[in-house]
């Protein structure tokens, strides 16, 4: 588990919440990108910084704040129940129930993504969610949601882009070697044309090849160079000792 304190870590979080910025959320074009692990981490960091904390899970695709609470399946008794009873008067259906999350040693106010159809449909439009957002930031300093992959189109899933869109600011999370440059234009078309404030794009370089891993493939493509000229540079690089310091 990366450490809350890491160097990136700090960077995202001061790049955020240095800024007039009180809700943030999470998103990514596919599933397995480092969303939940994001939240989390900053969540952890916000709470480091002694600034009272929500982390929310809008991820209905591959719910993870219930995990935390050491739950078998996510809670959806209590806070789905006030969504159902939902009438015109806004205070009426805010009423989501902050959860304590144990991460780290560290005490996490966190909210489980919902998982009844009904009360899915009602979050997934805009206003709902704004109020909701609106409601919390009265009682919380910092807001991180974790949200539905982009590219999840269904009636089960909350899009991202509408709870993106009721934040104050969003984040992309784009795993290099594995998202493709047509699937990040796509999310961030999606995401502008719902007015989403996009603040920045984290690469997640858990797949990425590095440069020294990237030669030495490019080298056993190549059918034209002879063999001990080959076996000359991989060694080489090898040895090299620039080649061979972690990052």
């Amino acid at each position: 588990m990366i450490s809350p304190l890491h160097a990136e870590v700090d960077i995202i979080y001061n790049q955020i919440f240095m800024q007039d910025i009180q809700s943030v959320s999470i998103c990514a074009s596919n599933s397995g990108e480092g969303c939940t692990l994001l939240s989390t981490l900053l969540a952890q960091r916000c709470l480091l910084s002694g600034r009272k904390t929500l982390l929310v899970d809008m991820n209905t695709h591959k719910p993870s704040i219930h995990k935390l609470l050491t739950l078998t399946t996510p809670s959806p008794c209590h806070n789905e129940s006030m969504i159902n009873n939902q009438d015109t008067n806004v205070n009426q259906f805010v009423s989501l129930t902050p959860e304590i999350v144990e991460v780290n040693e560290h005490a996490l106010v966190g909210i489980t993504a919902p998982q009844r159809k009904d009360a899915i449909l009602k979050l997934r439009s805009p206003d709902v969610l704004k109020a909701y957002i609106e409601q919390w930031k009265l009682e919380f300093e910092c807001i991180i949601i974790d949200t539905t992959p982009i590219s999840r189109l269904n009636v089960n899933n909350i899009p991202a882009d509408f709870v993106a869109q009721a934040s104050d600011a969003a984040i992309l999370v784009v795993q290099a070697g594995e998202t493709t440059a047509e699937m990040v234009n796509a999310s961030i078309d999606k995401l502008k044309k719902s007015q989403v404030n996009i603040i920045g794009t984290v690469i997640n370089d858990k797949h990425n090849p590095t440069l020294k891993q990237e030669l030495l493939r490019k080298i056993k493509q190549s059918r034209f160079l002879p063999r001990f000229i080959s076996h000359f540079v991989e060694n080489s690089i090898m040895r090299n000792k620039l080649m061979n310091l972690s990052i």
